[in-house]
């Protein structure tokens, strides 16, 4: 997402034979509310369900579309030497977490997802 303002979502859900009704419902409350504090709204969406041992629980595919920002002023041609990338958190923690979770690793610290919205403008 650059210099766009995000107002629709498509949600794709894979999931995995055996994933509880509350898991999956405790999911998409989390998913409405993240939509909702950053003013998005869902407006379609697909769920497959594959054999237990197949799918790693939950795979969630989504698609955005939005608006360009009125003073945004993106092109190819402004990418430089020297340009930054802005990271907002540690990288893969996001990752490790959902590792971590999966896997039933343990660390001596807690792990939170480092997944947010980007809607900042």
């Amino acid at each position: 997402m650059c210099g766009a303002i995000p107002q629709y979502l498509s949600l794709g859900f894979i999931l995995e034979e055996g994933l509880s009704m509350a898991d999956f419902w405790e999911l998409l409350v989390s998913i409405r509310h993240a939509a909702d504090l950053s003013g998005v709204k869902i407006v379609t969406g697909d769920t497959k369900v594959v054999e237990k041992g197949k799918g790693d629980q939950v795979f969630i595919n989504t698609t955005g579309i939005g608006k360009v920002h009125p003073s945004a002023n993106i092109h190819t041609s402004r990418i430089q030497p020297g340009d930054k990338i802005i990271v907002s958190g540690e990288v893969a923690t996001h990752g490790i977490t959902i590792l971590s979770v999966r896997q039933g690793l343990e660390f001596e610290t807690d792990l939170f997802s480092d997944s947010t919205y980007l809607n900042f403008w």
